[in-house]
């Protein structure tokens, strides 16, 4: 079992978006990832990058939903990359690729990955087509990574 904390990035103009972090929370407990923390965060940069690196100690891996368009308020990618130790642009690639095959108008948002200590961490937009076409092509790829992680811990 591996852990998990979704944060989502508040967009109230946007609309309801609980159901896209449930379904995030779905399909992490298929791919066998265990929810710690769930939350909704203000787009303010310094609230945004505490509850990254607040959450980042407690999970194997961070989920940050919505702040990834290119409004002045997404900011979710900015803040993401501003903490990690390691950027993962082939994880950051691979979610790209497989959304803009399913849907060419996600070529709108940005996305961003990387590590922080032994915690990886994933800007994704908050649709909830996201969860499906950013997030599943890589899951496998996080656990064994994270597998590595633990034994060298070991």
């Amino acid at each position: 079992m591996y852990t998990a904390s979704i944060l989502k990035v508040m967009e109230p103009e946007r609309g309801n978006s609980a159901c896209s972090t449930e379904y995030c929370k779905e399909v992490l407990s298929k791919y066998d990832f265990h929810v710690l923390h769930k939350s909704d965060v203000k787009p303010v940069m310094s609230v945004l990058k505490e509850e990254i690196f607040a959450t980042s100690r407690n999970s194997e891996l961070v989920i940050i939903m919505g702040g990834t368009g290119l409004l002045w308020e997404d900011i979710a990618t900015e803040a993401v990359l501003s903490l990690i130790d390691k950027r993962a642009q082939g994880l950051e690639i691979s979610m790209v690729h497989n959304a803009l095959k399913k849907d060419r108008e996600f070529s709108r948002y940005r996305c961003a990955a990387g590590t922080i200590l032994n915690s990886v961490v994933l800007s994704i937009p908050g649709k909830k087509e996201s969860v499906e076409w950013y997030l599943e092509p890589v899951l496998n790829t996080i656990k064994t990574l994270l597998n590595e992680w633990r034994k060298k811990r070991l």
